[in-house]
């Protein structure tokens, strides 16, 4: 994570993995956001980005458990 200039407080860095590709559900395989999500990442407040990381996560584990 960078320091954010404006309050000294860690920066959120992007969850991309550079390995995009969005499946059937518009989620991305690499990073596990929607494409919505990557969209918007840039623009996010750092609590929206805990939020989203928190989701992604989740997919993540869904993601991992299920049968290929």
């Amino acid at each position: 994570m960078a320091k954010s200039p404006r309050n000294n407080q860690k920066r959120i860095a992007s969850p991309c993995r550079s390995l995009c590709q969005l499946n059937a559900q518009n989620v991305c395989t690499g990073c596990h956001r929607t494409a919505t999500e990557i969209s918007f990442w840039t623009t996010m407040t750092e609590a929206e980005k805990r939020r989203t990381l928190a989701r992604l996560t989740q997919r993540r584990k869904q993601a991992e458990s299920s049968p290929t």
